[in-house]
């Protein structure tokens, strides 16, 4: 007899070969009178995904093929819009065995007036008119008759006055000296106001990297986000909101009500802090410049750098850890030093007749004069 040995041909099976499921949530992440940025959640299961497919609709019907990303980033940029119109957009994802069903809708209307215009006299603007990007106005333009939508870009001349709750966190703009902005007027980060100074209604909202030019006041209340810079001469007529790593460095400034200052503030030298405000010095890593009068007895955070030599004016004050010093300074008697105090400047001398006390692991690195036995 004969036997026969059937053998199975050899079966690969691609465990992520399937077409897409249909993707998350759409969002719009920009949009200007030409273009809008899209955002979406990949499917469920990505694996595999290699591109996806955009449509386009102005009725939300008829649809048109509008872009192919060639790409699995869940994101896109839809160029050559027209302004002053409403688009639905839905997304597919593509795999090697086919597109996945399209998604729900997501809608947003292009900016009403077309961008990169110059309006070079004042115009009567009604209010919620839409600017694209880029348009430059002329001098003493009025925009008060109500909120107006800006794109990025824009260039104001002086004089230009906007009404409340306008709102510029589109992107950043420029902005020629003397412009008034109304209450609750709201800016795009590392927004500049160096070309001169400003009136700033109350509870505006500046964005993180925000700059001012020198002789600025706020007289009513404001907050800043991170990393704001001051000019030389700022005047803050009412407590403020600071984010961190404020920079007060570029000279003095005239605090005129108490302030709450938050990790990494850094001031430059001389500033006068006043015996009445009740200033918040409590968080950590401030930096001080030569020559500081705080005024009055304050608290200090952790890990504070003061420069230069200072004079306390007699006031003990309270310490965090590490404070570091390399100026020469003449303490007030009776001036507790915390753990890991350093005094960096040779010849810093405590005197004989007042007493100090010292915690542990501080560095003397500058030799300094004891006075008397401690």
């Amino acid at each position: 007899s004969i036997a026969f040995l059937m053998i199975a041909p050899l079966q690969v099976i691609d465990v992520y070969a399937a077409i897409p499921d249909t993707i998350g949530t759409i969002s719009i992440g920009g949009y200007s009178d030409i273009s809008v940025q899209l955002n979406w959640t990949p499917p469920a299961s990505a694996s595999g995904i290699t591109d996806y497919l955009i449509q386009s609709s102005t009725d939300n019907s008829t649809w048109s093929l509008v872009t192919d990303p060639t790409s699995n980033d869940p994101t896109a940029d839809i160029p050559n819009l027209t302004a002053n119109t409403t688009y639905y957009f839905r997304v597919a994802a593509v795999s090697p065995d086919g597109a996945g069903t399209y998604s729900a809708s997501v809608s947003q209307k292009t900016f009403g007036v077309a961008g990169d215009q110059t309006f070079g006299s004042t115009q009567s603007f009604d209010a919620g008119q839409e600017f694209g990007n880029g348009s430059t106005f002329a001098a003493n333009q009025s925009f008060t008759g109500g909120v107006m939508s800006f794109g990025s870009g824009q260039t104001f001349a002086a004089g230009t006055e906007f009404a409340n709750d306008q709102s510029f966190t589109g992107g950043t703009q420029t902005f020629a000296a003397g412009q008034t902005f109304g209450t609750g007027t709201a800016f795009a980060a590392n927004q500049k106001f160096t070309a001169g100074t400003q009136t700033f209604g109350d509870d505006g909202v500046f964005g993180h990297g925000t700059e001012f030019a020198a002789g600025q006041g706020f007289t009513g209340a404001q907050t800043f986000g991170d990393e704001a810079e001051f000019g030389h001469g700022t005047t803050f007529g009412a407590a403020m909101v600071f984010g961190d790593d404020a920079d007060f460095s570029a000279g003095t400034h005239t605090f005129s009500a108490a302030q709450d200052f938050k990790d990494g503030a850094t001031f430059g030298a001389d500033q006068t802090f006043g015996a009445a405000q009740a200033h918040d010095f409590s968080e950590p890593g401030m930096t001080f410049g030569a020559g500081t009068d705080f005024g009055a007895a304050r608290v200090f955070g952790a890990a504070m750098s003061f420069g230069g030599n200072q004079n306390w004016d007699g006031h003990t004050h309270t310490f965090g850890e590490d404070p570091a010093w390399d100026g020469l300074v003449d303490f007030a008697t009776n001036q507790a030093f915390p753990k890991g105090a350093s005094f960096n400047k040779v010849g810093q001398t405590f005197q004989a007749d007042e007493d100090y006390t010292f915690a542990e692991f501080i560095d003397f690195a500058g030799a300094p004069e004891f006075g008397k036995a401690r």
